[in-house]
């Protein structure tokens, strides 16, 4: 893979950032509180072989000319797959669209908070953030053969062992790509021109000036940039941090200011213990309240033969085993070979408690296909499972602020998707996170057909398919024809087939009476999940993410006829959790007779627990 930079920089009002920092960002509150920041540095980041590919960090610098070290404060991506390699060292780094134009313009949208107008509440939508002008790679002298030492100084995070919900386990982590074939951009100019929004607010970082929210830019340098750590390439290279080795321990942050391009990077060695730090976000403590909730769900009933490959996908559970000391006498197993699919639309998502600027009820919406398998505790010298949760293997939503939160600090393994509705010329055209269709429409649920996962946000990008779904003709989508339920007599009744388990699913000795009673009491009116943290292999300790779902205000609909899903795992690696589950299927399209899924509409809490509090 051949990489192109871009790289310049501008003032800025490091006052206002410290307070983002002091509350969110342990490596930039680092890197400002040291002295070592006075100004941004935008550093523009393009594949040669494929131009579409593109990723905008955005950092504080230690000098405006050619600055050695840089701590990135917001990033962004048009490619998928660099984003959660990047973040697993601690660059923010958000999916995003990213387009360089013929005219030298680089135009960047991406999911914000719009603007408030008074005290009305506003909500996630994308639209253009940034443009930069006057974006040229290949533009300025000979190039020089001399390489350029500026290093990224970041934290690698995750949620804390036993206090997940306020403290985090952080290792400073120094990424030192090579820069080389450098062209001095001196004398060139460019320009920066951001939108105002409620958040994330960048306008309010840039120095004040007659015109908010542009700036000029002093360009440096472009050039060819090399990252030994193959946190680029696909696959990730042997060694990256996506996939450690031991030559690829974090180096401490800590090193001479640099004054001048060609310093040296930090020493390699080994890291420092993981420190413990408070843990906060925009959306404050992890206590939320969705509402307008819309939900079919799917019971696939895999034969028992398959347990064994079931349990292998919940292993990530049982990560203590591999400690000694007291609490790992205990092994996490699956309850039953029933999986659980279900596509949701969450209307509203808000947090119960969010930090300035935002308020109670700014909300944002989503889409969201999920796997559940069910899971309960068994001691090792006991005969009976307890502690019945649910764990997500899979899970796939089309909101990037959404999947960040819940890969970074829920356990959720989120990816990014497309779900998408048939069109009338026979295409599939992605709905918006807030479920509106090309044409203005709020189509039902039952309306998407396909959900899929993009490699880049372009239209030329060819999506992978996930998931295909066909559903029998007449089905009824009006309000009326979902009826307010009792969940007790609901889940009792054998006319409703909605209860994601039953009694007939609990084959394993450990797994019945008390066990089965607890699952299929709960049912859908509240149920218990774990999930582990970190979700990648970043060297960190890994934790247990323990949460509680109530649902409130629940309507069901019994729908008829034949529901057909067809998974695919195109593009996908054999180890992947949902190309895993897709070997498992007895064949690719699956017909589901009544009773084996249903239709809800509802409003639904969820809180996370620390560990000291269960």
């Amino acid at each position: 893979m051949a990489l192109s930079f871009w790289f310049a920089t501008l003032p800025a009002r490091m006052e206002v950032l410290r307070g983002h920092a002091e509350a969110f960002d342990p490596a930039l509150r680092e890197a400002i509180e040291s002295g070592r920041a006075d100004r941004l540095a935008l550093e523009l980041i393009r594949d040669d072989d494929n131009p579409k590919s593109l990723a905008l960090l955005i950092s504080v610098a230690d000098a405006d000319r050619l600055p050695g070290r840089l701590t990135c404060w917001m990033a962004f991506a048009s490619d998928l797959r660099w984003c959660d390699r990047l973040r697993s060292i601690g660059v923010p780094l958000l999916e995003a669209e990213l387009a360089l134009g013929s005219h030298d313009e680089l135009a960047l949208s991406a999911a914000v908070y719009p603007t408030r107008e008074g005290g009305a509440p506003v909500t996630l939508s994308k639209r253009q953030l940034i443009r930069i002008r006057g974006v040229r790679f290949d533009a300025g002298a000979e190039p020089d053969t001399a390489a350029m030492s500026t290093f990224y100084a970041q934290f690698k995070t995750t949620p804390d062992v036993a206090r997940q919900t306020r403290d985090l386990m952080a290792t400073p982590f120094s990424w030192t790509p090579t820069r080389s074939r450098l062209r001095p951009l001196h004398g060139q100019s460019a320009s920066l021109h951001i939108e105002r929004s409620a958040w994330p607010d960048l306008v309010a970082v840039l120095e004040a000036g007659p015109h908010p929210g542009v700036a000029t830019l002093a360009p440096l340098m472009s050039g060819r940039l090399h990252d030994p750590s193959g946190l680029f390439e696909d696959p990730p290279a042997a060694g990256s941090p996506a996939a450690p080795a031991p030559s690829a321990a974090a180096a401490p942050i800590a090193a001479p200011k640099p004054v001048v391009a060609r310093i040296p990077a930090p020493a390699s060695g080994p890291g420092p213990a993981p420190r413990r730090l408070p843990s906060a976000t925009i959306f404050g403590a992890p206590v939320f309240q969705f509402e307008d909730v819309e939900l079919v769900g799917f019971r696939i009933n895999l034969p028992s033969s398959r347990l064994p490959e079931l349990q292998a996908l919940v292993e990530p559970l049982n990560f203590h085993r591999e400690t000694t000391g007291a609490g790992n006498d205990f092994r996490w197993r699956v309850a039953t070979t029933t999986v659980v699919i279900e596509l949701l639309h969450y209307g509203r998502m808000e947090s119960r408690s969010p930090l300035a600027p935002l308020m109670p009820r700014d909300f944002m919406a989503q889409h969201e296909l999920i796997v559940r398998l069910l899971v309960g505790k068994v001691d090792d010298d006991g005969s009976q499972a307890r502690d019945a949760s649910m764990f997500v293997p899979a899970i796939f939503v089309d909101n990037p602020w959404s999947k960040a939160a819940g890969r970074e600090t829920q356990g959720m393994p989120k990816e990014i998707a497309q779900f998408c509705i048939r069109g009338a010329d026979g295409a599939d055209h992605p709905l918006g996170m807030d479920g509106k269709a090309p044409d203005g429409s709020f189509p039902p649920l039952t309306r998407v057909a396909h959900v899929r996962t993009p490699r880049r946000f372009d239209a030329e990008a060819q999506p992978d398919s996930v998931l295909r779904l066909d559903y029998p003709p007449n089905l009824r989508d009006d309000e009326a024809s979902f009826e307010a339920v009792d969940l007790s007599a609901l889940l009792s009744s054998s006319v409703f087939g909605g209860s994601r388990w039953r009694q007939g699913d609990f084959g394993q000795r450990e797994f019945r009476r008390s066990f089965a009673r607890d699952a299929m009491h709960d049912g859908f009116q509240q149920f218990r999940s774990v999930q582990v943290t970190p979700v990648d292999d970043r060297g960190l300790p890994k934790a247990w993410i323990q949460g509680h779902f109530r649902l409130k205000n629940m309507r069901a609909q019994v729908p008829a006829g034949v529901a057909v899903l067809e998974a695919c795992c195109d593009g996908r690696a054999a180890d992947d959790p949902w190309s895993r589950l897709c070997q498992l299927l007895p064949r690719p399209e699956i017909s589901l007779p009544n009773g084996d899924w249903y239709r809800l509409r509802c409003d639904m809490d969820l809180s996370i627990s620390d560990s000291l509090d269960w």
